[in-house]
Order: C-alpha cells, then sequence, then structure tokens
C-alpha cells in the first residue's frame, strides 16, 4: 500500500513538473517573439531616421509598414513619422522629427492579438540640419 502511495505521488509529481516546464517554454518563447519584434522595431527606426534626417530630400511619412529581410522576414513594422517643429539656428532652420516603429509578426502592426503574436514599439526624435 505504501509502495501505491509513494508511486502515485511520484506520478503526480512528474505531472506537474511537466506542465510547469511546458508553461516556462511557452513563456520564454514569448519572450523570444517579444525581442524579435523589438529589433524589427530598432530596424525600422533607423530606416525612418534615415529617410527623415540623410536623405537627399526629408521624406517624413504618416505611416509607412515594411517588410523585413533575413532573419525578420517574418516580421512587419510600421513607421510613423510627423514633423515637430523647425527653429532658424543662424543661417540653418534645422527641422525636429518624431518617430514611431511598431514591430509584429503580423501582416500589419499592429496586429490581431492572440497566441503567438508579439508587438513592441520603439520611439524615438531626429533632427535634421
Amino acid at each position: 500500500m505504501l509502495v501505491m502511495a509513494a508511486t502515485v505521488g511520484f506520478a503526480a509529481m512528474a505531472v506537474v513538473g511537466v506542465a510547469s516546464m511546458q508553461q516556462q517554454r511557452q513563456a520564454m518563447d514569448q519572450l523570444w517573439l517579444v525581442e524579435r519584434a523589438r529589433a524589427a522595431a530598432r530596424a525600422g527606426l533607423a530606416w525612418g531616421r534615415w529617410r527623415a534626417t540623410r536623405a537627399p530630400v526629408a521624406q517624413c511619412q504618416p505611416a509607412t509598414t515594411l517588410t523585413l529581410s533575413g532573419t525578420l522576414s517574418a516580421w512587419r513594422v510600421t513607421v510613423r513619422c510627423s514633423v515637430t517643429g523647425s527653429h532658424i539656428e543662424g543661417a540653418a532652420t534645422p527641422t525636429s522629427y518624431r518617430l514611431e516603429a511598431t514591430g509584429c509578426n503580423a501582416a500589419s502592426c499592429p496586429g490581431a492579438t492572440g497566441p503567438g503574436y508579439a508587438e513592441a514599439v520603439e520611439v524615438d526624435w531626429a533632427l535634421r540640419p
């Protein structure tokens, strides 16, 4: 009888252990997805910053969705840009921009939430001399 109780106890502990490991695995998978979404958002910020400050002519679109390549090919990023102002600095009139990039693993960002969906938003400001 004691052996049977011990076997049932060990079996119950094994079931709880497996369930706990599965939950930890799901949490780690979701964290990994969020980090990929952050990488997509950072790539979108770099793209938007270049277009606003380094392109031959400043290009600040209200919203542009990009499909990424390489290891981020399953990810999308929507980059929003707005002019926040300009001021006179000697002979120059620099313009400032607010950039917001939303990276996600859906057809467009932000996407439909659900299991396996990840999204991250990064914000930056840029100045074109």
